[in-house]
């Protein structure tokens, strides 16, 4: 069998730091919210340049979230429209439909599964604010082409 994506042997490369993290968090017996959590969310900020960082337990609530802070915002109302790849896994419909907006779905490419791109114009309408990005196999469609779409 030829695997897709060897997960243990890239797990392998950093096994001993898994291991170490995790006995730290079995260790001080906080599971939820402890020092590793708050380190984290620091640790997190910091690399990618902000002043805060909010680690939650799956992609699901990540994305639910952030459609939550446009809507908040008053970037994003009841009914508008984010487009998506077909082929997305349930979660990010979900985190849509959840905050009351509505998935428009893009067919991918066969060439390699992600979203096409020179579907997305024709799936525009008024109420469109947003494309979601699906990574698929640790391959993300975003192209210059996707860029000037969204801009």
């Amino acid at each position: 069998m030829i695997k897709l994506l060897d997960l243990q042997a890239i797990t392998a490369m950093h096994g001993d730091e898994y291991k170490a993290a995790v006995n730290r968090v079995i260790d001080s017996g906080w599971f939820l919210q402890g020092n590793e959590y708050k380190l984290f969310e620091a640790d997190c900020a910091r690399y990618i340049g902000t002043k805060q960082c909010v680690a939650v337990a799956n992609g699901l609530d990540a994305l639910y979230l952030l459609m939550r802070g446009y809507k908040e915002m008053g970037i994003m109302q009841d009914g508008d429209e984010i487009i998506v790849p077909a082929n997305t896994y349930i979660a990010t419909i979900i985190a849509i439909t959840r905050n009351n907006l509505v998935p428009v779905l893009v067919e991918p490419t066969w060439e390699n599964l992600e979203i096409d791109i020179d579907k997305i114009e024709a799936a525009i309408t008024p109420k469109t604010k947003g494309e979601m990005i699906v990574t698929l196999y640790a391959r993300v469609a975003y192209n210059d082409k996707l860029g000037g779409i969204c801009k």
